[in-house]
């Protein structure tokens, strides 16, 4: 996938040039790299929109650039944007990283692991290590995973294998079994410091939603609010009007950010009304789960617009 900046990924790992709140696990990372222990398949861990391909792309800056002389700023943890290692990712000409996952919107298939081989077999090899990024892991079906392991069990000294787990679904145990795991997970605080210096960064304002970071993800908020502020969707819209207005945009871009966005709505309106009244949590949960499933086969199976908007009908109104 060729990384170029561009309006549509604002949010895009390449245009975060500085890594929030990754300290500890940057250097851990890094120091398994510069001691020659960094393992073939490294498994990175947590929720969706937590920053785990964030933190990958700004270790392999790292150890590209090292010794350049527009070297990755390691006490700040800054990618150095006139290196010629970061500007060749941005073109896709660079021959030692490879990504694959939903910044194209497709999931990784056994034609995509088949490619990878190929690049890996035909490019010249420049005695500088091969990282591939492969994203959402815990989506892979039965094939890739098999087509990813006999990649992985091909002898090499040079290729690494970076897999991001987002934990929607339980990943293979022996792609998990191959791997060394590091599991992120950052306290309500350090979501919170997070998500304020990546709304500075980006320039995106947080409110109704900034307190609602302990149910949810710094990278995940911060798209979902500069997509329902462009919307013109704020916390007074009617949540049945503001999801259709989702729906439609879904349906025409098929850009997983509106699903996101309805889904972030949901768990938002349920958190409102908890608060307000003691409404019959299994219920909700219940409602919750029903409606899920609904927007699962919209997105996949074509199911009607007006299913998934009468499942909304069914929270119960606020008193």
């Amino acid at each position: 996938k060729k990384m170029t900046k561009s309006k549509e990924d604002k949010f895009s790992p390449n245009n975060s040039i500085k890594l929030y709140g990754y300290d500890v696990y940057f250097n851990d990372l890094k120091d398994l790299f510069e001691n020659k222990r960094f393992p073939k398949v490294v498994l990175l861990t947590g929720e969706k929109g937590i920053g785990k391909f964030t933190l990958a792309f700004h270790l392999i800056n790292y150890f590209f650039t090292k010794e350049s002389k527009k070297p990755y700023d390691l006490k700040n943890f800054t990618i150095n944007t006139q290196s010629d290692f970061y500007n060749q990712i941005l073109l896709n000409v660079n021959e030692n990283f490879n990504y694959i996952g939903k910044l194209d919107n497709k999931r990784v298939s056994v034609e995509n692991i088949r490619e990878i081989k190929k690049k890996f077999t035909t490019s010249s090899l420049n005695n500088l290590p091969r990282f591939t990024v492969l994203d959402d892991a815990d989506l892979f079906n039965a094939n890739s995973a098999n087509a990813l392991l006999k990649l992985i069990e091909e002898p090499s000294d040079l290729n690494y294998f970076i897999l991001i787990n987002n934990k929607r679904k339980r990943i293979i145990d022996t792609l998990r079994s191959r791997s060394l795991e590091f599991k992120i997970f950052f306290s309500n605080n350090e979501k919170k410091a997070i998500l304020e210096n990546l709304a500075k960064n980006f320039d995106v304002i947080l409110e109704p939603y900034s307190n609602f970071i302990s149910k949810t993800t710094p990278g995940t908020l911060i798209k979902v609010s500069e997509c329902l502020s462009s919307l013109k969707i704020n916390d007074d819209k009617n949540l049945y009007d503001s999801v259709e207005i989702l729906l439609d945009k879904l349906k025409k871009n098929k850009n997983e950010i509106y699903l996101e966005s309805i889904k972030f709505l949901l768990d938002y309106e349920i958190e409102k009304k908890l608060k307000i009244k003691n409404y019959d949590f299994l219920n909700l949960s219940f409602i919750k789960k029903n409606i899920t499933k609904l927007l699962f086969e919209y997105e996949n199976f074509g199911l009607s617009k007006n299913s998934v908007l009468e499942s909304f009908k069914s929270l119960p109104k606020n008193v």
